[in-house]
């Protein structure tokens, strides 16, 4: 089994919030509410399921693309502070993830 990354919770009004083991900062940005995070969720998974599917640096980008515009169409502006999917597309760009 796998390691424990961090834990994603309900704060107050609802809002979806995160807490990595080793930063005890709140991303304040995950999503305003429960019903945002599932679908952000899904559409990271498939994002997960489609990126390992294709091959080359052009048709990875279109893929983050992909995932940037179903992001923000769930919850803009994804540029506003420190969002925790902010930091999920900078990692996919980087081909980290």
């Amino acid at each position: 089994m796998g390691s424990l990354e961090g834990e994603f919770y309900i704060g107050a009004g609802g809002c979806v919030l995160y807490r990595h083991p080793s930063d005890k900062r709140q991303w304040r940005h995950v999503n305003r509410n429960i019903e945002g995070f599932h679908r952000s969720a899904e559409a990271f998974n498939r994002y997960c399921e489609e990126v390992v599917k294709v091959s080359g640096e052009a048709a990875q980008r279109r893929v983050v693309d992909w995932l940037r515009t179903e992001l923000s169409q769930i919850e803009p502006p994804l540029a506003v502070g420190e969002s925790f999917w902010k930091l999920i597309l900078e990692q996919a760009e980087m081909g980290l993830l």
